[in-house]
């Protein structure tokens, strides 16, 4: 339902821990890049984190998010809380924050005061009790 016209402001998080090696990243990396093409311009903020926070990096129509150049960072165990703290030393909440993940990893407690997508790609599970969830089709 969202229109080209639209401006997104949006968090993504990528699970780059060691179980999201390969084709998962590469299908995250893709889940991205059809995102920010479903709208006619776009701020990004794209963190990788495994169990600490790898990259944090901003991008918009003048920085563009290019998949060709993403360069993956972690392959270690799997923390979700880091992303959630540093949104939270953030001047302003997301518009919404997407993580995608398979799930295994320790998520916060309670509820964040934006609206939280887990991305689970197929086998996965919901890390927490709140938030939405949608599948995430790996190919092979």
């Amino acid at each position: 339902s969202m229109r080209k016209e639209k401006q997104l402001n949006i968090v993504i998080a990528i699970d780059t821990s060691g179980s999201t090696v390969g084709d998962i990243v590469k299908t995250f990396v893709s889940e991205v890049y059809a995102i920010l093409n479903s709208f006619g311009g776009y701020q990004l903020r794209l963190i990788q984190c495994d169990l600490e926070i790898k990259d944090d990096v901003i991008y918009d129509m003048d920085h563009p998010f290019i998949p060709d150049d993403f360069k993956l960072m972690g392959g270690g165990g799997t923390d979700f809380r880091p992303v959630f703290d540093i949104i939270q030393e953030s001047d302003e909440a997301p518009e919404i924050l997407l993580y995608l993940t398979d799930g295994y990893g320790s998520a916060p407690r309670e509820e964040p005061n934006y609206p939280v997508v887990w991305g689970v790609i197929e086998g996965g599970v919901i890390p927490c009790d709140w938030g939405q969830a949608i599948g995430i089709d790996v190919g092979k």
